[in-house]
């Protein structure tokens, strides 16, 4: 099912749903196997990154989740419905949810499959395993990964003046930050390849420490003793399109996905 022109909070919504999914009680949409995405990732490669939805609003749509901040201040991380800043010093910041956002990715994380990681996998071989795993790999996933990490490198980005410089200029400034033997949580999301003009196609993923003093966006891992991926098998994409005055002028239609796999893991 596809509904397009529903204007909620500024925005225009897609909503697709896959096939079998038509009996859910309408109500529900949110709570279970849905995924609510604000904008989309090729709007931030245009420089989208004006605040237009509060994280307050967004409390309906998901308690697990990731994203950033109105001019690209950081990174976020939402763990358990708390939203979490990992700004470019490094710090971990409980916000408020008064504080905006031009992009997230939200979901009710409820796992459907349960995948155990082998110590000493890189990021792309974790990934390629759970990948491997997916009962429909033509569903888009929400992806939780718990366990020590023997390794782990993230990232992030300060927050942005007009005129907005594109995020591959951005990412060149990155803060990176890495870790051994940290315990903690990696919250991503996959998306197949034809889901690609909404987010990054493949995994895109967050990191928040068990002691919430360490994250980032996720550019490398390596899994230590008792790593376990849990997926969470979606059957409803949302998509809330920006209708500002920026975003309306801004080139969505560009074919961004080689900016789109350098950014998302710029080293």
């Amino acid at each position: 099912m596809l509904k397009a022109g529903l204007r909620v909070c500024g925005f225009v919504t897609i909503g697709i749903m896959l096939a079998g999914c038509a009996t859910h009680d309408a109500g529900s949409v949110f709570e279970h196997d849905a995924i609510t995405q604000f904008s989309s990732y090729n709007g931030l490669l245009a420089s989208l990154y004006d605040g237009d939805i509060s994280y307050a609003e967004l409390e309906p749509y998901g308690d697990f989740g990731l994203g950033t901040f109105d001019k690209m201040d950081g990174e976020m991380v939402m763990l358990d419905g708390i939203v979490y800043q990992i700004d470019f010093a490094g710090h971990v910041n409980v916000m408020d949810r008064s504080c905006t956002t031009p992009y997230a990715t939200l979901a009710h994380f409820h796992a459907d499959q349960e995948i155990p990681l082998p110590p000493g996998l890189s990021y792309d071989e974790a990934t390629r395993l759970i990948e491997g795993k997916l009962e429909n790999p033509n569903a888009p996933h929400a992806v939780r990964i718990d366990g020590l990490f023997s390794r782990i490198k993230c990232r992030s980005v300060p927050a942005q003046s007009k005129p907005y410089p594109p995020l591959a200029e951005i990412a060149k400034g990155q803060a990176i930050f890495e870790a051994e033997g940290m315990p903690g949580t990696v919250v991503g999301f996959r998306y197949p390849a034809y889901a690609g003009a909404f987010n990054v196609p493949g995994f895109h993923c967050h990191f928040l420490s068990d002691d919430r003093a360490f994250g980032g966006h996720v550019l490398g891992f390596t899994t230590g003793e008792g790593s376990v991926a849990r997926v969470d098998r979606c059957t409803r994409l949302m998509v809330f399109i920006p209708d500002s005055e920026a975003a309306r002028q801004a080139d969505l239609n560009k074919d961004r996905s080689a900016e789109v796999m350098s950014v998302n893991r710029s080293r």
